[in-house]
């Protein structure tokens, strides 16, 4: 599992979340962690992709500070509709339901591939663009 993207699960829904970790089985990836509401609290120096329900603006993706989770990728999950969730949001949005294991995979790989976290200094979505995205999955 050396270089393998450490993956971190937070949903409300423990079979959803369930479904999540099964999609990531690929020796590109490793879940290092589940939670629900952020309980656990994940230790982000050992997260490479934080993968969480956007829906919950008392969520640790909303209320860490720019620089805790500057090294931890955010991707956040809306549920089909809520337009207004992923327009605000500064992270990767993933539609849950259309959301399919290989779009998943896809986009882990995207994110963890770049150089600094979306909405960053030097990266697409940083002063100008669009730090939002909806990936149809």
């Amino acid at each position: 599992m050396d270089g393998a993207t450490r993956i971190w699960l937070d949903d409300p829904n423990p079979i959803f979340r369930m479904g999540l970790a099964a999609s990531l089985r690929d020796p590109r990836f490793v879940v290092v962690g589940e939670s629900t509401g952020f309980v656990p609290t994940p230790t982000l120096e050992n997260v490479d992709v934080l993968v969480f329900d956007l829906g919950d603006e008392r969520s640790l993706g909303w209320t860490m500070p720019r620089r805790q989770r500057r090294s931890t990728r955010l991707v956040g999950l809306v549920p089909g509709g809520d337009i207004e969730t992923a327009e605000r949001s500064q992270c990767t949005v993933l539609v849950r339901s259309e959301l399919t294991p290989e779009g998943f995979r896809d986009c882990l790989a995207s994110v963890a591939g770049a150089s600094a976290p979306i909405g960053s200094a030097g990266r697409p979505g940083s002063a100008g663009d669009s730090p939002v995205g909806s990936v149809r999955a």
